[in-house]
């Protein structure tokens, strides 16, 4: 997670690719990792969230970019 958080603030600080851009993919990886230890709530809400951004930068970022979140998408459940 601390890995994340720095690249986050380096793209923010950067400006690469744009605010909602990194949070979008920001959102995606925190969701990446809520499916991975087992939350999948939370990962669905970290989605849900992420989805509604890209919305908004479709046309910056592609759906085949958001490997965090086809990664959560199908992530097993855990019992």
């Amino acid at each position: 997670m601390a890995i994340l958080a720095l690249c986050w603030l380096a793209c923010l600080v950067l400006g690469v690719g744009g605010q909602q851009t990194t949070h979008t993919m920001a959102l995606d990886a925190l969701a990446h990792a809520a499916a991975a230890r087992g939350d999948r709530p939370g990962a669905a809400r970290l989605l849900e969230e992420a989805d509604g951004l890209h919305a908004q930068v479709r046309h910056t970022l592609d759906d085949a970019d958001r490997f965090d979140a086809r990664v959560a998408r199908e992530a097993p459940l855990r019992r």
